[in-house]
């Protein structure tokens, strides 16, 4: 079996929707895949639990039998007694696996150190389980080539190679004839340069509404929609429609006092309407997004804050949607370096076997 472990420099970097794209390559491909978390924070149990439940489910993998990962830990250690080192309980549960999968894919925590605390750093389980390794970034300018040397640094030859994610178009040329070969050579292997897209960055109505603490005034059907953008209703009514047809797909806020902004918004491309403030809602609004399927929210916010909190929400955007996964499979198609990957992994096709 070979076991691949998928790390980051940072939070958001894909490494989810890496492991089911590449899952279904694999998978394609007639290797046999498993899949498991490594840790995950106290406080984000739940989310963690729910990503591994999509991405067994969207592999088509069985229930995990060993519930123990992702482990959760703490900040604080005063909540760990004694010297506590997972890795070699992850080492049993990868060998019960070897049985029965060619591959195991292995998503460590949002940065290379994350889990050291309980023996699971990005070097630990790559020493326990003699994996290979391969680095997600996402492109941050500049910065991310030494982000990627410094994970070089840490793994050693165990890192297969890099892949960098969210490239805007304006930095296209950089990251072939600047970050590309100057990360060549230092001795990593970049298997993958995607573009940023602005359905990855999306998220959903009722992710926006749980965050800004609101309450649907309809429509909650459809609060599963993906936002790619935030509109803010600020300007005069005569310049609303104008302004609202510029983007699509979008959500947009604005005061719960103003009915002519929120029906000029609702005749554009819109996701979802948030309305700010302690005031009753427009009757002719409401009957409007009921009949177009447009989810109304109130937040007992102001305007200001309700933009700065979805911004915050965009920021930690995961790619855990169906949709997203789709758009994600089809740039990791077109860009990612498969047969590189294979040599680097010592994988033939056809035999299921890692060499």
């Amino acid at each position: 079996m070979l076991a691949l472990c998928l790390c980051s420099t940072d939070s958001g970097a894909g490494k989810t929707s890496l492991a089911v794209a590449l899952g279904r390559r694999l998978r394609r491909d007639h290797l046999a895949v498993d899949y498991l978390q490594t840790v995950t924070s106290a406080e984000d149990r739940g989310d963690s639990a729910a990503s591994v439940e999509f991405v067994r489910r969207v592999l088509g993998l069985e229930k995990a039998a060993d519930q123990t990962f992702p482990v959760s830990i703490s900040a604080s250690l005063e909540t760990l007694e004694g010297d506590v080192n997972y890795a070699p309980r992850l080492a049993n549960t990868a060998a019960a696996l070897s049985a029965r999968c060619d591959v195991l894919l292995v998503e460590t925590g949002d940065t290379i150190v994350d889990g050291s605390l309980v023996g699971l750093g990005v070097p630990d389980v790559a020493q326990a389980l003699d994996a290979r390794t391969l680095v997600v970034a996402r492109f941050t300018g500049e910065s991310v080539i030494d982000a990627i040397l410094a994970a070089r640094h840490s793994l050693g030859s165990r890192l297969i190679g890099a892949v960098v994610t969210g490239i805007p178009v304006s930095h296209k040329e950089f990251a072939q004839h600047v970050l590309r070969p100057a990360l060549e050579r230092r001795g990593v292997r970049v298997l993958g340069t995607l573009p940023a897209d602005v359905l990855l960055s999306a998220v959903t109505v009722r992710e926006l509404v749980t965050r800004l603490q609101g309450s649907f005034l309809c429509c909650e059907e459809a609060g599963d929609e993906l936002v790619e953008r935030l509109m803010v209703g600020a300007m005069n009514a005569e310049h609303a429609a104008s302004y609202f047809r510029r983007q699509a797909n979008k959500a947009v806020i604005t005061g719960g006092d103003r009915p002519n902004i929120q029906l000029a918004a609702l005749e554009t491309p819109t996701r979802c309407l948030i309305l700010t403030g302690p005031f009753p809602v427009d009757a002719e609004v409401l009957n409007q997004a009921r009949t177009m399927g447009i989810p109304v929210v109130t937040v007992p916010l102001d305007t200001l804050t309700a933009v700065e909190r979805s911004q915050e929400v965009f920021a930690t955007s995961r790619y855990r949607q169906e949709k997203k996964i789709a758009r994600f499979e089809e740039l990791f198609n077109r860009y990612f370096d498969i047969a590189a990957f294979y040599s680097a992994v010592g994988l033939r096709l056809g035999d299921r076997r890692a060499t």
